[in-house]
């Protein structure tokens, strides 16, 4: 059987920026920390819990100036509570 690993088309990269996020159908903004990002989607870490299918609205603002914000709509695959925290599993659908 194939690892998760073995199974991306993209290698994950790991990374500690801030992201934030709002809901289609909210306009209120949220944060979180990205814990890896690949070329076809991310791992990040907030503190209240979405739901699996939920389309978001992101900005992952990286700690240098240099490097440009990442604005895309991403689809949440996956969620995992670990203690008073929610790791999302998301796909990129279209970056802006």
């Amino acid at each position: 059987m194939l690892s998760d690993d073995e199974r991306r088309k993209f290698p994950r990269v790991p990374t500690k920026c801030e992201i934030t996020y709002r809901e289609n159908s909210n306009n209120s903004m949220q944060q979180g920390e990205v814990i890896d990002l690949s070329a076809s989607g991310l791992l990040f870490q907030i503190n209240q819990p979405l739901t699996v299918g939920t389309i978001l609205e992101i900005s992952v603002i990286p700690e240098t100036k240099i490097t440009p914000s990442l604005n895309a709509t991403i689809e949440v695959k996956r969620i995992t509570p670990v203690n008073n925290l929610y790791k999302v599993a998301a796909e990129i659908k279209q970056i802006k």
